[in-house]
């Protein structure tokens, strides 16, 4: 079935910049949160090593690593499914158009 070209132009226009937007916020709320908690590793970490008494444990610590590559993988399964729907998005609406 065909579509209406003002229509496909119309969608395009509308979700390239809403996919980019999208993809600048996962990559934003990924990195903030590897760096919170690949600080809050260190700062274990350093606890743990000099013995300051700041009270943190080692559950503290492996948490901490598990959380940064956890974030880590939510941002690869994050940009493999943008990755999916930008091309399904090229394929069905075509190219961003230039204007």
């Amino acid at each position: 079935m065909k579509q209406d070209p003002e229509y496909l132009r119309n969608q395009s226009r509308w979700l390239h910049p809403f996919l980019r937007q999208q993809r600048s916020g996962l990559n934003i709320a990924a990195t903030l949160f590897a760096i919170f908690f690949g600080a809050r590793f260190l700062i274990a970490s350093a606890d743990r090593v000099a013995g300051l008494g700041w009270g943190y444990s080692k559950a503290d610590i492996w948490g901490s690593l598990g959380f940064v590559i956890g974030s880590g993988a939510i941002w690869i399964f994050g940009a493999a499914i943008h990755a999916l729907i930008s091309a399904y998005v090229r394929h069905t609406y075509g190219p961003e158009p230039k204007e």
